[in-house]
């Protein structure tokens, strides 16, 4: 498939189709770390929104898209990740971004997967060509994963997914309703998540789940280690 041209801040080159067959193709992640500390707050601050709700409302998102929409919605609504920043041959983005591709394509992988959900840095959309942001080839300092009522199996894949692409700042967020029963492994392994990420990765963990039969709920927030019954939510 033949690329195109495009012109970015360094003239002319070629855009050639997505490839996602590379391997660490994407340059070290650049970020202010002032910023960088206000943007993990505030995903935080968003994260746990999305748990407190789904206890409260548990069947407002029938499907998991729905859930990482309400989660964009939010994010995209604070005042660290909003706006549009510029590239490096004048296009301007946004931040945060919907299916990002991983930084890295993890081995025995036929290419790169997405990402859930990626925040970039305003360093590293600025130094970046409008061919390699059309190819995902920026490194997310914040990378998350969203779950609605997935075994084990699959939330260990996102895992490794998140560790692989080594993203600074992880998220592992699990959520289950009446289609599937409490699954105390699953919680236990998202829960343990922070602990078993790469020196390069810090990862972060939340969930939900909501029994129909009794009308009761409990939650892990980020920033607890383990789940806290709400009855009758």
């Amino acid at each position: 498939m033949p690329g195109r041209l495009s012109v970015d801040g360094s003239g002319m080159d070629m855009l050639l189709p997505l490839d996602r067959t590379a391997v660490d193709d994407a340059p070290p992640v650049v970020a202010d770390q002032r910023w960088l500390a206000k943007a993990v707050e505030a995903v935080d601050r968003c994260v746990d929104r999305l748990v407190d709700d789904f206890v409260t409302h548990p069947f407002r998102h029938r499907v998991e898209h729905s859930l990482h929409v309400a989660l964009m919605s939010d994010l995209l609504a604070q005042e660290e990740l909003s706006g549009l920043y510029e590239m490096a041959g004048g296009q301007k983005t946004q931040l945060v971004h919907k299916e990002w591709p991983e930084t890295r394509k993890r081995p025995l992988k036929k290419g790169r997967g997405n990402f859930d959900i990626a925040v970039l840095s305003p360093e590293g959309v600025a130094q970046t060509t409008t061919d390699r942001f059309l190819q995902g080839r920026i490194a997310a300092p914040i990378a998350i994963e969203i779950g609605l009522n997935y075994p084990l199996k699959h939330l260990k894949d996102d895992d490794w997914k998140l560790e692989n692409s080594a993203v600074p700042h992880a998220y592992l967020i699990h959520f289950s309703h009446s289609l599937t029963k409490r699954d105390v492994a699953v919680e236990q392994f998202v829960a343990s998540s922070a602990s078993t990420g790469t020196a390069q990765s810090f990862s972060r963990s939340a969930f939900a789940h909501h029994d129909p039969k009794s009308g009761a709920s409990h939650r892990k927030r980020l920033d607890e280690h383990s789940a806290t019954p709400i009855p009758n939510a």
